[in-house]
């Protein structure tokens, strides 16, 4: 039991992402800050890489699949013992997911490590996480926040 209590607490230490500080390197033009923020969110792992993106200068949009939803009824009739009749009817609702980021309304980033990832956190204005990215690369997570920095200081006010 005593081996237990020593060893929790250290599990619960590897388990935990590490905060890192970042030190400001300004992306020098808005084509660099588009391929370095493009290259990130496209190297992510599988299970959080977009389908698509876009980049323009007010917003950072993705393109996650679609969402289907079906729903189906059917009855069916002994006739005799050797037929029957059977009537049928789905209908499927299709919704492309997408999620946009509006630079005007991002207010800043958190940079963590944890494992083998560094993880950027995007937070909006309301101090709410509202993406998260993964990669595996320290300059490249240094970069991406430059580049994001880039976008979110020429983004426009909202509402002018």
């Amino acid at each position: 039991m005593r081996l237990l209590i020593l060893i929790l607490p250290l599990f619960l230490f590897g388990c935990t992402a590490t905060l890192l500080q970042h030190t400001p390197n300004p992306v020098e033009s808005k084509v660099l800050a588009t391929q370095i923020i493009e290259q990130v969110v496209a190297e992510q792992p599988l299970k959080y890489r977009p389908e698509g993106m876009l980049i323009t200068d007010e917003y950072l949009a993705f393109g996650d699949g679609t969402i289907s939803k079906g729903r189906g009824v059917a009855s069916s009739t002994l006739i005799s013992n050797t037929s029957a009749i059977s009537i049928g009817v789905t209908k499927t609702k299709s919704k492309h997911v997408t999620s946009t980021l509006y630079f005007n309304s991002l207010d800043g980033m958190e940079l963590f490590h944890k494992r083998d990832w560094y993880i950027i956190q995007l937070r909006n204005d309301e101090n709410n996480i509202v993406k998260r990215f993964y990669t595996r690369s320290r300059k490249k997570a240094d970069r991406f926040i430059d580049a994001m920095n880039f976008y979110i200081s020429t983004a426009k006010d909202f509402g002018v």
